[in-house]
C-alpha cells in the first residue's frame, strides 16, 4: 500500500498486519456489492499518522463512502480487550486532527462507529470487566466495539449497518 488511504471496491478486503506476516489476526471484508471502500493503515509504516508514537493508534480504518460510517480495526495477538477498545478510542480522538481524513469523515453524523478487535481468544464481549468498557466507548466515542476470533470473514453490509 504506496498510500496510507486507498479506495478500493475490491470483493475481498483484507486487513492484517503488513510489518509483521507471522501475526495471524486478520480480518476479511466480503463486498459482494462492490461499495467503494476508503481503506487507511493508522499504525505502522506509511501509516496516517506516520512515524508518530505518542500515542496507541488501533491498526486499519475503513469509510464506506456512501455512508461514511467508520469501522475502525484492532488486530490483537493477546487477550487484551481494554488495550484494543483503549486504540481505537485514542485513534478516533487524534483523527479530527489529520487534514488528510477530515474530508472522508462525517463528525457530525448521529451514526455510530463501528470498532472491531480480531483476536485469537475467546469472544470476551460479555464478560463483567469489560461491559463498562463497551458502554463507555458507545456513550462517548458513538462507538460500537464488535469482538471477532481471528481469522474472521464479514459481508460489508453486515459490518456497515
Amino acid at each position: 500500500m504506496s498510500n496510507p488511504c486507498e479506495a478500493t471496491t475490491q470483493t475481498e478486503i483484507p486487513f492484517r498486519d503488513e510489518e509483521h506476516p507471522e501475526s495471524t489476526s486478520v480480518f476479511m471484508m466480503l463486498n459482494e456489492q462492490r461499495c467503494k471502500i476508503i481503506k487507511c493503515k493508522i499504525d505502522g509504516e506509511n501509516s496516517v499518522f506516520g512515524n508518530d508514537t505518542s500515542f496507541k493508534k488501533c491498526d486499519w480504518l475503513a469509510i464506506d463512502v456512501k455512508t461514511k460510517r467508520e469501522i475502525y480495526i484492532e488486530l490483537k495477538g493477546a487477550y487484551d480487550v481494554e488495550e484494543g477498545v483503549n486504540q481505537i478510542k485514542e485513534t478516533i480522538n487524534n483523527l479530527a486532527k489529520k487534514k488528510l481524513l477530515q474530508e472522508l469523515r462525517d463528525n457530525k453524523s448521529p451514526l455510530l462507529k463501528i470498532g472491531y478487535i480480531i483476536h485469537k481468544s475467546r469472544t470476551p464481549a460479555f464478560e463483567t470487566k469489560n461491559q463498562k468498557l463497551i458502554k463507555d466507548a458507545k456513550e462517548k466515542h458513538k462507538l460500537i466495539v464488535r469482538f471477532r476470533k481471528t481469522p474472521h470473514k464479514e459481508e460489508i453490509t453486515n459490518v456497515i449497518k
